[in-house]
């Protein structure tokens, strides 16, 4: 976390223009000692610079009414009409025995899938079959539910006379092209019809005929499509807002988890939850209880091919204990959840899954600035540089702060070498160096707070810090009247005024 208010503290200590100290109130000077001013800080910051400190998997956003929000988003998962219309595809039988001249199946596939229709994106079409007639015969071979354009398809070949002895004569087509073509099976029988003539013009039966249907892939599928389930891995979601939390608490009012579906598919659904669990900083799981994880609940499905429905649910503090999982410093969401297509298993719901459609779920954790701190504590270590002001005997730091936020920030801090040993505290006592600005009773800020922080640094504790590298810095924030929950603003600001003098006794 980058403390913005801090990191302009440090600013001054790299500066090395000596100029007057502008815009703050007068710093007295110790008597006798040459003084010399550093650059000042005059800046004016949103709390976005804050919240950014923070966000790193999340994201800051802004309601209409200006009050900020961290958001979390996971793709839970995403399943392609591709990848169900290819389990689809490796029901169809791949050979199809035609004993009879009329041979009818029903429209079913494996998993107790009845098809109306089936649009055909690649795959082809072969057969072969015999004659033991002592004529040549004359064969047509038609397929009435495969149809291109209106038009059946069917081929025509001729087998010449069998001789009596040895094999019979064979016909065996080169694999036709289905691409583009669509089964259709209104009234859920799928057929394969022949006639065989000899010369004379009797019809005659076909030997060892088989049909055979090779890699198909279907764009659509529309029917009665049975039971899917759609099952997504299990996942995390990061919360890394309390990541560099080190004690306290903090407690948000009106968080919610959103779960938004994007269907594709033209069929009902059930979202399920397996697993929903709450991982605490201290690896504590705490299940989430809701109406909703408890049944599942359904999704909107759209009614014409190449659309998409969607769907949000929401889980906040009127249907779970989300508010209670997310108090203290909650690290991670742990999930497992599902989709289960036709969950009724109605057969006489029917359907479509085209390879346009998609199944997507998502989740989304949203944690309004509207809640309550309390010695909510964070830290930085930062790099710093004392070499250049080797030749002063001592500094003063004065900080002017005029504040909208309704949060109070203590700050103590502590100088290390590069052993991390500590050469000396940056204030005797932990100082409350910005005062919370007022709130109303619904936690909105009703004016500004102004406070003027003068921070001596002596010989002796200004040489105690000169091999110092680094500085660990310690605030602790807390909200205004002792906890109360104040709502958070993009439009609140924290004007900061900062400058240093330098000083030496002897010149």
């Amino acid at each position: 976390m980058k403390l913005r208010v801090i990191y302009f503290f440090l600013l001054l200590v790299s500066s090395f223009a000596c100029e007057a100290l502008q815009e703050l109130e007068t710093i007295d000077a110790v008597r006798h000692e040459a003084a010399y001013a550093f650059p000042l800080v005059n800046t004016d910051l949103r709390l976005e610079d804050f919240l950014d400190a923070y966000r790193q998997n999340g994201t800051l956003e802004m309601a209409e009414d200006g009050l900020l929000s961290f958001s979390y988003r996971e793709e839970v998962f995403s399943q392609s009409g591709k990848d169900l219309l290819e389990e689809i595809s490796a029901g169809f039988p791949k050979l199809i025995p035609v004993p009879e001249k009329i041979t009818v199946l029903p429209a079913g596939l494996a998993g107790g899938i009845v098809f109306d229709r089936l649009d055909i994106a690649a795959g082809k079409l072969g057969y072969s079959f015999a004659s033991a007639q002592r004529k040549p015969v004359t064969v047509v071979i038609r397929f009435p539910n495969i149809q291109s354009g209106g038009q059946v398809l069917q081929f025509s070949h001729t087998l010449p006379a069998w001789s009596g002895t040895g094999a019979f004569p064979v016909h065996s087509a080169s694999p036709f092209d289905l691409s583009g073509y669509r089964i259709l099976t209104p009234d859920g029988q799928f057929a394969i019809q022949y006639t065989a003539t000899d010369a004379d013009g009797v019809e005659v039966p076909l030997e060892n005929f088989i049909v055979s249907f090779q890699d198909l892939i279907f764009s659509l599928a529309q029917g009665y499509l049975g039971q899917l389930l759609l099952q997504g891995d299990s996942g995390r979601l990061e919360l890394d807002f309390f990541e560099n939390r080190l004690n306290g608490e903090i407690a948000f009012a009106s968080p919610r988890i959103s779960l938004i579906a994007d269907n594709g598919i033209g069929l009902p659904s059930r979202i399920g939850f397996d697993r929903f669990d709450v991982i605490g900083s201290d690896g504590t799981v705490k299940r989430l209880e809701s109406q909703l994880t408890d049944g599942g609940v359904e999704v909107a499905y759209p009614l014409t091919i190449g659309t998409t429905a969607n769907s949000s649910f929401v889980i906040d503090a009127e249907n779970s204990n989300l508010t209670a999982l997310l108090e203290g410093s909650p690290v991670a969401v742990d999930y497992s959840m599902n989709a289960l297509i036709n969950p009724s298993g109605d057969t006489n719901i029917r359907g479509f899954v085209s390879d346009t459609g998609d199944y997507k779920l998502a989740m989304e954790l949203s944690l309004p600035f509207f809640g309550s701190l309390t010695d909510f504590v964070a830290r930085d270590t930062l790099d710093m540089d004392f070499s250049a002001f080797s030749d002063f005997d001592r500094a003063d730091f004065k900080l002017v702060t005029d504040n909208a936020l309704p949060l109070a920030l203590t700050l103590q801090g502590y100088f290390v070498d590069d052993s991390y040993r500590v050469l000396a505290a940056l204030l005797d006592n932990p100082l409350p160096v910005v005062m919370a600005a007022p709130v109303d009773p619904g936690g909105v800020t009703t004016g500004r707070s102004s406070q003027t922080t003068l921070i001596p640094f002596d010989p002796e504790k200004f040489s105690a810090i000169q091999s110092a590298t680094r500085l660990i810095l310690v605030a602790t924030f807390s909200s205004a009247n002792d906890g109360l929950a104040v709502k958070i603003f993009d439009h609140q600001d924290l004007a900061i005024r900062m400058g240093v003098i330098l000083s030496k006794f002897n010149q």
